[in-house]
């Protein structure tokens, strides 16, 4: 299982997911957005807008909404649908084992 720390990201991942403006990409651009950029400002505006991130079934099923609400052309733009996928990443807390 891949490990983005999508729910805690790294300063340089912080950094570069807060460069991209998705509102002013066209939709070529818009669509080739990596996932994770998408699941990110996704989960950070939603935590703006409900101040946290989803935590049962119904918030978690609003949450795919949302973040397909912010596709230009959903059929279209790959990247969303697999942001979407991904969302699990966000509810899983990760961290080193009491070994490392």
């Amino acid at each position: 299982m891949r490990d983005l720390r999508v729910n805690e990201p790294f300063p340089e991942l912080t950094e570069y997911v807060n460069s991209i403006d998705m509102s002013k990409l066209p939709i070529e651009e818009h669509g080739h957005t990596p996932w994770v950029v998408v699941l990110i400002q996704a989960a950070n505006a939603w935590v703006e807008e409900k101040g946290a991130l989803p935590k049962n079934f119904e918030e978690k099923k609003e949450f795919k909404a949302f973040i397909k609400s912010r596709a230009m052309d959903f059929s279209k733009e790959l990247n969303f649908e697999e942001a979407i996928a991904n969302t699990p990443q966000l509810y899983e807390k990760k961290g080193l084992g009491d070994s490392v």
